[in-house]
């Protein structure tokens, strides 16, 4: 006997088990049909709580792994339309180190590109 684990359409796998030459026999999951069977143990999973919503600025640094100097734009009132004017000097005033400030300007220029150049979706290299 042979258990196969097959996706269909990006669904959770399915698990059957087959003899040679026989159609599979599909196995029912613990805890019934109503209940979806998941990979992982619902008690695990912590969620994030959805009290707070994230801002734009939150979101673009994270993305650009830039979240953890979140607290230097907050503490000057800094949002995302801020951001896109700061200068160098600006970032260097505030304490960012030369690393991150190096980051921060390439995805800044990034952002500036795809704002200025609108057009059709590209698959990414993701």
């Amino acid at each position: 006997m042979q258990i196969t684990t097959r996706h269909f359409n990006g669904d959770l796998p399915t698990h059957y088990r087959t003899e040679p030459d026989e159609e599979p026999e599909y196995e029912e999951e613990e805890g019934g049909e109503d209940e979806e069977a998941l990979p992982w143990d619902t008690e695990d999973v912590e969620l994030d709580s959805d009290d707070e919503e994230t801002s734009p600025l939150e979101l673009f640094l994270a993305i650009n792994g830039l979240d953890e100097y979140l607290p230097y734009f907050s503490k000057e009132d800094v949002d995302l339309e801020a951001l896109m004017l700061l200068t160098d000097d600006d970032l260097k005033h505030m304490g960012l180190p030369l690393g991150p400030r190096r980051k921060l300007a390439g995805a800044v220029k990034q952002r500036q590109y795809a704002l200025d150049m609108p057009g059709g979706m590209r698959p990414s290299l993701i």
